[in-house]
């Protein structure tokens, strides 16, 4: 099933623009820390909102286009101590940039239409181990 969204408004244009380049530097960090080049990683794009109504209504959509949507959880926002709820999008995916930054603007799109927030994504030090490493 094809997604698609309005365009990016002007604010996540310039989002997008500085997330690509943040995509870059993680990439060729974990390149140059001894990551492994050709295996696929696990990538999550991180969602976040203060309404649990808006965030649920992003999560159910993304599973009904066949998204991977980890389970909802709470927590306290240590600087503002307001309650948050988040959410991941998985996907299993070689570390590649343009991949990734599809998949980015994806994400901004979708948190753009359902008033949500793109908190980024996030993956693993992938060294052949079954250990996974944050990053």
């Amino acid at each position: 099933m094809a997604i698609t969204y309005p365009e990016l408004n002007k604010e996540n244009q310039l989002r997008f623009t500085e997330l690509k380049k943040e995509t870059a530097q993680i990439i060729q960090n974990l390149l140059d820390d001894g990551s492994l080049p050709d295996v696929d990683y696990l990538i999550e794009h991180h969602f976040y909102s203060a309404d649990a109504a808006l965030l649920e209504k992003m999560a159910c959509h993304a599973i009904q286009v066949d998204l991977h949507v980890t389970e909802e959880e709470e927590f306290e926002d240590e600087e503002t101590g307001e309650l948050l709820f988040t959410c991941d999008i998985i996907f299993e995916i070689p570390l590649d940039g343009n991949i990734i930054n599809d998949q980015i603007k994806l994400m901004l799109q979708m948190s753009q239409h359902f008033n949500v927030e793109y908190d980024g994504w996030g993956t693993y030090f992938e060294d052949g181990s079954e250990e996974l490493e944050e990053i």
